[in-house]
């Protein structure tokens, strides 16, 4: 038990020379339990790129969403054969397979998805309360923005607090999002739960560029 917990401390720490040693002292570590399911989560979870790559060619077949964390779109399709209907059942944290490959930026693993019927607009049952494209916008990915918003991803659903996909792109300053948000409809002038617009977020994050963007558009704080 103290060298499990110890393995796990050593990836979250992303230690993958600790994780390499533990792992050939004793190989069946790698199925250690963890909160968030697994080593392999954890890893992704904690952003351990080295370990996540130390326990991929270590790691037994993966779960469905394990594929989708990492974004190991053959797994996934090969899973989905078996079970489709996992595509979307939310895992034991209440996250949607696409959600994860969304917020983690695997575009190929969200088309795979989408593919096999994932519902774009289905909310997670996290306490993030986020559609994919609401992962993805906080996660960044642009070009998982792109591909869900051509799926029909609705720009103005609400996740908790009442927060837009838009509200979040300003709040991150992420100049791109904004413009793809933007040319999908989004809300210039929706409020938070916190009665915050998207200008406001841009504003007290001291984004400028986005900040003119919104304001070209329209908006007002």
């Amino acid at each position: 038990m103290a060298d499990a917990d110890d393995l796990i401390k050593a990836v979250q720490k992303n230690d993958a020379i600790k994780v390499r040693e533990f792992l050939a002292k004793d190989a069946n570590l790698i199925l250690t339990k963890t909160k968030d399911g697994s080593l392999l989560q954890t890893a992704v979870y904690y952003g351990s790129k080295d370990v996540v790559k130390t326990l991929i060619p270590r790691f037994p077949q993966m779960t469905l969403y394990e594929a989708c964390a990492v974004g190991d779109a053959t797994r996934l399709r090969h899973v989905l054969d078996e079970e489709p209907d996992l595509v979307n059942t939310p895992n034991h944290d209440g996250f949607t397979p696409l959600g994860l490959a969304a917020f983690f930026g695997h575009k190929a693993a969200v088309q795979v998805l989408l593919s096999r019927g994932a519902e774009v607009d289905q909310t997670d049952k996290s306490r993030f309360a986020n559609t994919a494209l609401d992962a993805a916008v906080a996660g960044g990915h642009t070009e998982v923005v792109k591909v869900l918003l051509d799926h029909h991803a609705s720009v103005n659903v609400r996740s908790a607090g009442g927060t837009t996909p838009l509200q979040k792109a300003a709040q991150n300053g992420n100049l791109e999002v904004c413009k793809l948000l933007l040319e999908k409809g989004a809300d210039l002038a929706a409020r938070d739960d916190a009665g915050k617009t998207p200008l406001a977020y841009a504003i007290e994050g001291k984004h400028e560029a986005v900040a003119l963007l919104l304001r070209e558009r329209g908006a007002a704080a």
